[in-house]
C-alpha cells in the first residue's frame, strides 16, 4: 500500500472533526441499522428476524459465524473504538462518518456494525485485504483516531464435556431426607444453606439474571415459568413494540443469528445454558425435577454461540442486559485473551449497579482467564463435593485438582474470588422437556460452569433479601461471609472461600438478636432445632461461637447434635451447666474431628425438669468456617 504523508492525514482528521460536528445536528447517520418489519414467527418455529444491516430495511443482517478452527479469534473480523477526542458528538449506536470509513477501508476493513455498549461504540470491521486480526490489530492501532482495536475473540464455554462414570456410581437413596448423603440427590443447594432462606420464603424474588450461553431450552418443564418476559412487547406480532431495535425479544435475544429465538437446539454443546438456568432458577415445588438455588428468580436469555462465544456476541449481550433490567449477569466460559472491550464493557455494567459472575476456568492453572480476570467481574472456583467422583470415597472439600484425584482441575491464582461446587451436579438438561443431569446414564453436570450459575444463584437470594443495597455490598458481602478452605482470608486456591448463603444473607451471627443476657438463645423457641454458621476469620462477619439454651420440661435425658456442613471444617460442641461457660462447669464434650468419614457430634446428659442447660458451638482452630444444624432432643434410656 503507498505510504501517505502526514499532510494526507491531517486533512483527513480535520474533514472527521467537521463531520463529528455536523452529525450533532440530526443529519448525521442514524442509531444501530433499522429494522426489518417483515418475516416474524415464533421461537418454537425456528430463527425470527432481528436488525437489519442498513437503515434502509433491507435484509435482515445476521453477523458471520465461524467453523471451530482452534484460532483463538474469528479470521476475518476486528473491533475498534474511536479516540475520545473524535467522540463527542457521535450518538449511541450509530456509526462512524464517511472520512473514518473512508480511511478505514483503505486500511484494508470495512464496517460492518455497530455495538452500543454502555460505554461506548465498539465498530466491528470485516478484513478485506488477507490480512491476520492480529496483524490488522497492530496497523488499525497506528491511526490517531483509533482508541482501542483487538480481534473478535472466542470465549469457550467452561463445563467439563461428560465421562462415564466408574461402575461404583449407582443410585444410594437411604431414605434420611438428607440430601447431602447421596450424589444422586440435590445436595449442592443443602450444602450452602439455601433450603433454610426457602423456608423463610426468600427465594431471589424480582430478582432477574441473565443467562448468557448457548441458548435455553425455554419449553423445559423446570425452566418454562421462570422464565423472564419482557412485557413490552406484544409475543409474535412482527414488531418491535419496545422500540428497543430487536423485533418479539420475549425471553431475551440470540446474538449469533439477530434473532429472538433463544433455544438451545439440539447438538448445541451439551445443551450447556439449560444446565446453568436450571441451577440458578429450576421450578420449586412443581413436582417435577430439581429446584434451582434461586427459584423465584427469572431467568433472561442471551445466546451466544456453541461451543465458543465472539467478542462481538458477548458485548452485545452484556448491553441489551443492561438495556432490559437484568441485575445479575452469570457466564460460564472464558477465554485467556485478555480485551479492553469486554472490560470497559463490564465496568459500565458495574457501574450502573450490576453483578457479573463468570468461571474462572477448568484449566488446573493460575493463569488469568477473562472475562472472570476483569476487576468489575466475580471469579468463580470449582471445590469438590464430599467425595470424590470415580471411587465415591468421601473427601474433606477442596478446590478441585488433578492432584486431588480428579480428572480436571479448577483454574485458580491472583484473579480467584470465590468458590461454589464443580462436580456431580443435578440440574436442568435440553434434551428434551424433561430431561436433567440426574447421574442417569453416568451423567452430571461438572466444571466451573456449575459453580458459575451457583454463584449467580446466590446472589439471588443475598439481593432478594437485601434489595436496598447497591452491587459493591452484594459483592464484598458474598466475599467475606464464604467458608474458609485454606489460609484464613483470601488465598489463591480458593479465593475468599465457598459460597455460604446462609451466612450472607443473615449474616455471622444468625441469631443475635435473640440472646438473652449471657448470649444465649433459646432452642425451645426453634423447636429444639436451629441453623447458623460458624466463621472464624479475621474482619466483620467473625463468629466464634454460638450458645443455645434448653430448659428441660421433664426428668430423663437430653442430647445434643451438632451436623457440620462442610467437611474439613472442625467445630466443637460442648455442654455446660451454667450461662458463664466456665470451664468447671462443663458437663460433656465432643472430641470428634468433623472430616469426611464424619460430619456429627454428640453430647448429653441426665436432665432434671425445671434446669436450664448451655451448650456452645465453637471453631476448633482459627479459620474453620462452616454452616451447621444443631438439634436437642429427649431419649431414652438415660446416657452412661
Amino acid at each position: 500500500m503507498p505510504q501517505r504523508s502526514t499532510f494526507f492525514y491531517l486533512l483527513v482528521l480535520i474533514l472527521c472533526s467537521l463531520t463529528l460536528v455536523l452529525s450533532c445536528n440530526g443529519s448525521g447517520s442514524p442509531l444501530s441499522p433499522a429494522l426489518d418489519p417483515d418475516g416474524s414467527h415464533s421461537a418454537s418455529d425456528g430463527p425470527n428476524t432481528g436488525i437489519s444491516e442498513t437503515d434502509s430495511g433491507d435484509s435482515a443482517y445476521v453477523p458471520p459465524r465461524y467453523e471451530d478452527d482452534g484460532l483463538p479469534w474469528a479470521p476475518d473480523q476486528v473491533l475498534i473504538t474511536l479516540d475520545p477526542q473524535y467522540t463527542a458528538n457521535i450518538s449511541p449506536g450509530q456509526i462512524p462518518p464517511a472520512q473514518v470509513l473512508e480511511l478505514l477501508d483503505r486500511h484494508g476493513v470495512a464496517f460492518e456494525y455497530v455495538i452500543d455498549a454502555i460505554w461506548a461504540n465498539v465498530y466491528v470491521l470485516k478484513i478485506t485485504d488477507g490480512m491476520t486480526p492480529p496483524e490488522k490489530v497492530t496497523e488499525l492501532l497506528a491511526l490517531p483516531f483509533v482508541d482501542i482495536a483487538e480481534p473478535n475473540i472466542k470465549y469457550e464455554f467452561c463445563d467439563v464435556p461428560y465421562v462415564p462414570n466408574d461402575p461404583f456410581w449407582e443410585k444410594d437413596d437411604d431414605g434420611d431426607d438428607d440430601p447431602r448423603t447421596s450424589v444422586f440427590e440435590q445436595w449442592g443447594p443443602a450444602m450452602i444453606g439455601a433450603p433454610v432462606l426457602w423456608n423463610d420464603s426468600v427465594v431471589g424474588q424480582d430478582i432477574i439474571v441473565c443467562v448468557m450461553d448457548s441458548g435455553i431450552q425455554v419449553w423445559h418443564e423446570d425452566i418454562e415459568n421462570v422464565m423472564w418476559i419482557n412485557e413490552d412487547e406484544i409475543p409474535d406480532n412482527g414488531i418491535d413494540d419496545d422500540s428497543n431495535q430487536r423485533i418479539d425479544d420475549i425471553y431475551g435475544w440470540d446474538m449469533t443469528e439477530n434473532d429472538n429465538d433463544i433455544t438451545e437446539y439440539s447438538g448445541t454443546y451439551y445443551y450447556h445454558g439449560t444446565a446453568c438456568a436450571g441451577v440458578i432458577a429450576a421450578e420449586q415445588d412443581n413436582e417435577l425435577g430439581c429446584s434451582g438455588i434461586a427459584p423465584g428468580s427469572k431467568i433472561m436469555g442471551i445466546k451466544i454461540g456453541f461451543g465458543y462465544a465472539l467478542l462481538t456476541d458477548i458485548t452485545q449481550g452484556v448491553a441489551y442486559a443492561y438495556q432490559n433490567g437484568a441485575q445479575i449477569i452469570s457466564m460460564s466460559f472464558s477465554t485467556e485473551t485478555f480485551s479492553s472491550i469486554l472490560k470497559n464493557s463490564f465496568d459500565g455494567a458495574w457501574g450502573h449497579g450490576m453483578l457479573s459472575v463468570a468461571s474462572a476456568g477448568n484449566y488446573d492453572s493460575p493463569d488469568t482467564e477473562y472475562p472472570a480476570g476483569y476487576s468489575s467481574v466475580m471469579s468463580v472456583g470449582g471445590t469438590s463435593p464430599f467425595f470424590k467422583r470415580w471411587n465415591y470415597q468421601p473427601i474433606d472439600e477442596v478446590r478441585i485438582s488433578e492432584d486431588n484425584g480428579f480428572d480436571w482441575g479448577s483454574s485458580y491464582g491472583a484473579s480467584l474470588e470465590i468458590m461454589a461446587y464443580g462436580e456431580n451436579y443435578i440440574t436442568t438438561h435440553g434434551g428434551n422437556d424433561h430431561k436433567y443431569w440426574d447421574g442417569a446414564n453416568d451423567l452430571f453436570f461438572r466444571g466451573t460452569s456449575n459453580a458459575c450459575p451457583m454463584v449467580s444463584g446466590a446472589f439471588a437470594l443475598l439481593w432478594s433479601m437485601h434489595p436496598e443495597q447497591d452491587n459493591e455490598w452484594l459483592r464484598n458481602r458474598l466475599r467475606y461471609t464464604a467458608d474458609d478452605l485454606y489460609t484464613p482470608g483470601w488465598d489463591d486456591q480458593s479465593g475468599w472461600g465457598r459460597i455460604n448463603v446462609l451466612r450472607a444473607c443473615y449474616g455471622p451471627d444468625r441469631y443475635s438478636g435473640e440472646e438473652d443476657e449471657y448470649g444465649a438463645v433459646d432452642l425451645t423457641a426453634h423447636d429444639n432445632n436451629v441453623f447458623d454458621s460458624i466463621h472464624a476469620a479475621l474482619g466483620d462477619y467473625t463468629d466464634t461461637i454460638d450458645v443455645y439454651k434448653i430448659t428441660a420440661d421433664q426428668d430423663g435425658a437430653l442430647n445434643f447434635y451438632l451436623d457440620i456442613w462442610a467437611w474439613g471444617e472442625d467445630l466443637d460442641l460442648i455442654l455446660y451447666r451454667d450461662p458463664s461457660l466456665d470451664p468447671s462447669s462443663i458437663i460433656d464434650q465432643s472430641a470428634v474431628e468433623n472430616h469426611a468419614t464424619n460430619s456429627y457430634e454428640i453430647v448429653g446428659t441426665e436432665c432434671v425438669e425445671g434446669e436450664t442447660y448451655y451448650v456452645a458451638v465453637t471453631p476448633a482452630d482459627f479459620g474453620d468456617s462452616s454452616g451447621y444444624t444443631l438439634t436437642a432432643e429427649y431419649v431414652e434410656p438415660f446416657l452412661d
